[in-house]
């Protein structure tokens, strides 16, 4: 493993050392990755300090599992529409429904 100089963050009572955005660091000290070697510390798990890039790479979504904003439903819009639903009597409820569901809340 190489071993870059490179700044890294431990806590106060922790037994690892974390990049500066990793989520698991609450309060810290900034420390040399060569000193926290030392100390016996060892490399945090979610963030990997020393190995790479220190935030994760983006995934790229392939262009044809994207879907037009026109193609969307009414739902994701805010638009009301007639909920799905049925009555005991088998006709369609009449209410207006916002929810993502499609259905009012009886139904």
């Amino acid at each position: 493993m190489a071993v870059h100089a490179q700044t890294v963050y431990k806590t106060r009572t922790g037994a690892k050392y974390h990049v500066a955005t990793c989520g698991y660091l609450k309060s810290s000290f900034a420390i040399n990755i060569q000193a926290a070697l030392a100390e016996g510390l060892t490399a945090c798990s979610v963030c990997k300090p020393g190995n790479g890039p220190a935030t994760p790479q983006p995934t790229v979504t392939p262009i044809n599992n994207l879907v037009p904003a026109a193609a969307t439903s009414g739902e994701t819009r805010g638009e009301s529409v007639q909920c799905a639903g049925t009555t005991k009597a088998g006709a369609r409820c009449r209410r207006l429904t916002r929810a993502a569901s499609g259905r009012c809340y009886q139904h």
